[in-house]
């Protein structure tokens, strides 16, 4: 048997065919994934807030009886532009 590159390009391009929507969804999906991830959209609870500590968009923390979410890169304390507020608790003094 020979090998003929002419079918074995044909088959190829069939299997490329076939697969090629499968990729694409694929693709697609992990890329709306990404896109998820970087918008800050989810929350992790990085515990009180600690001096010298860079927050990143979507890093909480609790400070002074109140519950915040990084906006932006930041090592400052809340309140700020790169904070915001989500919750106040009573001042316990």
């Amino acid at each position: 048997m020979n090998f003929d590159p002419l079918k074995f390009s044909e088959g190829l391009r069939k299997i490329l065919d076939r697969e090629q929507g499968y990729l694409l969804r694929r693709i697609e999906a992990l890329e709306t994934e990404v896109r998820t991830l970087k918008s800050g959209s989810h929350l992790k609870y990085r515990g009180t807030f600690k001096t010298g500590v860079l927050y990143v968009p979507g890093d909480a923390i609790t400070d002074k009886s109140a519950f915040w979410v990084c906006l932006s890169v930041t090592d400052s304390r809340p309140p700020g532009e790169n904070w915001q507020l989500a919750a106040k608790g009573r001042d316990p003094r």
